[in-house]
């Protein structure tokens, strides 16, 4: 994060309310239209502290989600998060490009 924001910036991260526009603004660039991969795996929670802010037990079924955004080779954002699969739902589309099936895991 600190070669897309300002040293100067970073001093007022209070009144933030967003990095991603923080980013937009000192750094030109957008994340959410960058490159990225995304993985889904059915997981039980990990630990404690992310039972208790979903409300559930250890040994509740949630959907982990990682992802990476890329620019380049460089990775620029790494995020996990858990859903409930409750609240969980996916849908794939094709933009008709053909794909290396090496890169397919």
């Amino acid at each position: 994060m600190a070669t897309l924001i300002p040293a100067t910036a970073m001093k007022k991260l209070r009144a933030v309310h967003s990095i991603y526009a923080l980013i937009r603004k000192h750094a030109q660039l957008d994340l959410s239209r960058q490159l990225f991969e995304q993985e889904y795996a059915a997981t039980c929670v990990p630990n404690q502290r992310i039972a208790d802010y979903l409300h559930v037990s250890l040994d509740t079924m949630v959907i982990k989600i990682e992802r990476w955004v890329f620019q380049g080779e460089e990775t620029l954002e790494y995020t996990v998060s858990y859903m409930l699969p409750n609240y969980f739902g996916l849908a794939l589309t094709s933009d008709s490009k053909s794909v290396d099936p090496n890169r397919i895991r």
